[in-house]
């Protein structure tokens, strides 16, 4: 018998019992399809449970400015920007410098 494969003994299997492992395998499939179906409408309703939402953000170098509207955009609502009576300096280090003051002095409240 040239050109042919012979399969061991050990991993011959039955029809019937290649017909069970096909089906639990498409049950298994979309057992978790609808799960994760399932799971992102409830994220969506979660949100949606939410009367009022409001937004505030205080950024200097508007990444907190873009993570807020992301917010924004997934939960709706409000969004407000604060505004600082003096605003933090340009500089990154004089800012930073700054806040660290701000801290040994308690001027931020925790």
């Amino acid at each position: 018998m040239s050109g042919s494969i012979r399969i061991p003994d050990f991993l011959r299997i039955s029809k019937r019992t290649s017909s069970i492992l096909l089906l639990a395998f498409f049950l298994l499939i979309s057992a978790c399809s609808s799960f994760q179906r399932r799971d992102s409408n409830a994220e969506t309703d979660y949100i949606k449970s939410f009367d009022k939402v409001l937004i505030v953000y205080l950024s200097r170098t508007n990444n907190t400015k873009a993570i807020a509207e992301i917010i924004h955009k997934k939960m709706g609502g409000t969004l407000v920007a604060l505004e600082l009576e003096k605003p933090y300096p340009e500089n990154y280090q004089a800012t930073v410098q700054q806040v660290v003051k701000e801290n040994e002095t308690g001027y931020c409240h925790r």
